[in-house]
């Protein structure tokens, strides 16, 4: 462990005493829940919601271990919790019994490395989280290298396009795996990125080129979501999530086979299927905060423009060399592909609008954010109070908060456009020179 500063005891009393002990009880009983996870996407959604509680080192601590399988079970006795081969086959819909091609085991045995480290990382404070997650973009970069080798392999591309694959792949354009690790490449480098905000690191001049990237990174999950719900056979996304035979059907069990006839009796009753819904969902939550990082972006540039956030000098960074203090980090992946400042600096060349026009653009998103909320609610309420998706947890506080936050956002650049208007200050337009290159202040 690293020096750290020298922290005061303090001296509790009977009754704090007790408060503290029920505290870590509570987390413990918490740490125990993980053992109900049987696939990846709840896996993702169980250490989501454990890091949004901020639980002591204790409970993290008791987390990693059962994460990582040490001081439990003997090693052959595999719990469906871990982060290990059967969860991720699982995930990426593969075959269990049978090596498609020795490319696509040795990226298996590459993203259990990944997984795993992520999964260990996220049982660290937020402060070292964040740092993790940086130094992390290197694993999914040699991921990156190890999926273009499996994905066009020959064995998996025999099995891809067979009648016992569970995906209707084009043969044109890339496989199912590039579009798993694209999406979870880009999901790890938000998590870095938006840990940012929760932590105040940012500089106000920043949050533009932040909510900008964050924005492009959105688009990346929505787009790879999409094409694996588009392409996914109507089998694969009402078959449970384990691993499946060469042949394309589940391995069979005594306890398997049970479930399958139930989950039969439900589809033929017409309930909606969990895999399914939660597909959709995780489009249309990508979907939701691509609108809210584009309608904050702009609601930072209009108000820049208008007068009412200023700009000071800055005495030793420029807008690029920020830009690359804050995205170096990720020039090393070619899937997401970076961004660079030029392409920031052209995507936020708004010459000739007033900023009348950029603050209704704002209006216009957040307004289209309420109504996104809206359907996922309905959505969420029609099946369950919580509904897994694989990246996030959507539950009715979660949704309900966004929603207020919207809504408040629409009030903002309501008063705000009404102000400028009254005020006659609508006519500043946004210039190259000077403008959204150099700058833009956040209240």
């Amino acid at each position: 462990m690293a020096p750290v500063p020298s922290k005061p005891v303090e001296l509790l009393s009977c009754a704090r005493a007790w408060e503290r002990l029920d505290k870590l009880l509570n987390e413990l009983l918490l740490v125990c829940e993980v053992s109900k996870v049987t696939s990846y996407a709840e896996l993702k959604t169980f250490l989501y919601d454990f890091g949004a509680r901020s639980c002591g080192a204790i409970a993290r601590s008791a987390l990693h271990m059962s994460l990582s399988g040490k001081g439990g079970p003997p090693r052959d006795l595999v719990g469906p919790w871990l982060p290990r081969r059967p969860m991720l086959q699982a995930a990426l819909k593969l075959p269990a019994e049978a090596l498609l091609s020795p490319e696509t085991d040795l990226f298996i045995e590459q993203a259990c490395l990944a997984v795993g480290g992520w999964c260990q990382d996220m049982c660290l404070n937020r402060a070292r989280q964040r740092r993790r997650h940086r130094r992390a973009i290197e694993d999914w970069f040699h991921l990156s290298e190890h999926v273009i080798s499996a994905d066009g392999s020959p064995g998996f591309q025999d099995w891809l396009h067979s009648p016992a694959s569970p995906w209707h792949w084009p043969p044109e354009q890339e496989g199912p795996l590039m579009c798993w690790v694209e999406k979870e490449c880009a999901h790890v480098l938000l998590q870095h990125l938006v840990q940012g905000f929760e932590l105040e690191l940012y500089a106000p001049e920043e949050f533009c080129m932040m909510f900008w990237y964050c924005d492009y990174l959105y688009g990346i999950v929505q787009q790879n979501a999409q094409r694996l719900l588009r392409f996914a056979s109507a089998d694969a996304l009402h078959s449970p999530s384990r691993p499946h035979s060469a042949s394309g059907k589940p391995l069979a069990s005594g306890k398997h086979r049970k479930a399958d006839r139930q989950r039969k009796h439900i589809l033929l009753s017409g309930l909606a299927d969990t895999d399914l819904l939660a597909a959709e969902c995780q489009v249309k939550h990508a979907q939701l905060h691509r609108q809210l990082c584009q309608s904050h972006m702009r609601l930072a540039a209009g108000l820049s423009r208008g007068g009412y956030l200023g700009t000071l000098p800055s005495l030793f960074n420029t807008e690029e060399e920020r830009f690359q203090q804050r995205f170096a980090a990720l020039s090393v992946l070619f899937r997401p592909k970076p961004l660079t400042h030029a392409q920031y600096c052209t995507s936020m060349d708004m010459t000739g609008k007033h900023a009348t026009d950029i603050l209704r653009l704002a209006l216009e998103g957040f307004s289209q954010s309420r109504g996104i909320l809206t359907s996922l609610a309905l959505a969420a309420a029609s099946k369950a109070p919580k509904t897994s998706i694989e990246g996030s947890s959507i539950s009715a506080e979660e949704l309900q908060g966004l929603d207020k936050m919207a809504a408040q956002n629409v009030i903002a650049s309501k008063v705000m456009l009404n102000s400028m208007l009254r005020e006659n200050t609508g006519g500043a337009t946004v210039s190259k020179a000077s403008g959204l290159e150099e700058r833009a202040r956040w209240p």
